[in-house]
C-alpha cells in the first residue's frame, strides 16, 4: 500500500494539473462564445451566397472529368481538443488519392505532408484570414486551368455538444445543385449581361468560393474551441474524482497508521507491567 507521503505528492500533482485545465476550460469557453458570436453574424451572409449561386449559374458547360481532387482541409494549430483533430484526419485519410492537391490549414494536419498527394500547401490556422482571397485565387485556377474538383473538409458546429466533421463540394457546381438549401427561383432566358456573363460568372464564382471558405473556417473555429472546452471539462472532472478517491485512501491509510501506533504504545505499556 502507498505510504501517506506518496498519496499526499499524488494529490498536490493532481490537484496543479486541476488548475491549469479549469483554466484552459475557462479560456476556451471565452474563445468559443466569441467565434460564435463571428459565426453567427457571418453564417446567414455565406448561406445567401450559396443560394444565390445556386439560382442564378448554369451548370451546362460544367466539366464531368477531372483529373483529381483539391482539398481544403481545416484542422487546429494547438492540440488538446479532444477528437477534433483527430476526427477530421480520420474522414480525409479515407478519401486522400496519389493524384489530389491538399491544402491543409492548421498546424495539426501536418501528418498530411507525409502522404502521397500530388501537391500540398498549408498555412497556420491563425493566418488563414490573412492569405483566404489567395487560397481563393489558387483554387479557381486548379479547377479552371487544371481541371480539379474543389472540396471542403471541416466541422460543422451544431450546437454546445454537438459537431461533426463534414466533406461538401465547392465545384464543381452540379456537385452542390445536390445540396440546394432552398427552392430555386426561375431566371428569364433572355437576358443581357454587362459586364459580360464570362466576366460575371468569374466574379461570382470568385465571391462564393472566398465566402465559403471563410464559411467553413469559422465553423470549424467554434467546433474548435467548444470540443477544447468539453475535453478540459472532462479532464477536471476526472481530476476531482481521482481527488475524492485519494482523500479517501489517504485517510483509510492515515488511520491504520495512528490505530497501529495506539497498539504499539499499548503494548510497550503492557511490556513495562
Amino acid at each position: 500500500m502507498a505510504t501517506i507521503r506518496e498519496i499526499g505528492e499524488k494529490k498536490r500533482l493532481i490537484g496543479s494539473i486541476n488548475k491549469i485545465t479549469k483554466a484552459m476550460e475557462l479560456v476556451a469557453i471565452s474563445k468559443s462564445r466569441k467565434a460564435l458570436e463571428l459565426l453567427l453574424q457571418y453564417r446567414s451572409f455565406y448561406q445567401e451566397i450559396y443560394n444565390l449561386v445556386l439560382k442564378t449559374i448554369s451548370t451546362d458547360e460544367e466539366k464531368k472529368d477531372y483529373k483529381g481532387t483539391y482539398w481544403i482541409v481545416f484542422f487546429s494549430d494547438l492540440g488538446l481538443a479532444g477528437g477534433f483533430n483527430s476526427n477530421i484526419m480520420r474522414l480525409i485519410n479515407s478519401k486522400i488519392k496519389n493524384e489530389d492537391v491538399i491544402y491543409i490549414v492548421g498546424n495539426k494536419g501536418e501528418t498530411l505532408k507525409r502522404t502521397n498527394a500530388k501537391e500540398i500547401y498549408s498555412v497556420i490556422s491563425e493566418d488563414f484570414m490573412q492569405v483566404v482571397e489567395e487560397i481563393t485565387e489558387n483554387v479557381l485556377n486548379y479547377h479552371f486551368t487544371k481541371n480539379y474538383q474543389i472540396k471542403a473538409i471541416y466541422t460543422k458546429y451544431i450546437s454546445q455538444l454537438e459537431f461533426v466533421p463534414e466533406e461538401i463540394s465547392i465545384l464543381p457546381f452540379q456537385e452542390i445543385l445536390k445540396n440546394e438549401l432552398e427552392p430555386k427561383e426561375e431566371i428569364p432566358k433572355q437576358i443581357e449581361f454587362e459586364p459580360s456573363k464570362e466576366e460575371l460568372f468569374f466574379n461570382i464564382v470568385e465571391t462564393y468560393v472566398q465566402s465559403v471558405l471563410v464559411g467553413f473556417y469559422r465553423e470549424a473555429k467554434v467546433s474548435e474551441h467548444t470540443s477544447r472546452r468539453i475535453a478540459m471539462e472532462n479532464a477536471t472532472n476526472n481530476g476531482e474524482d481521482m481527488l475524492r478517491e485519494l482523500s479517501i485512501l489517504y485517510n483509510r491509510v492515515r488511520q491504520t497508521k495512528i490505530t497501529q501506533e495506539i497498539s504499539e504504545i499499548i503494548g510497550g505499556a503492557e511490556a513495562l507491567n
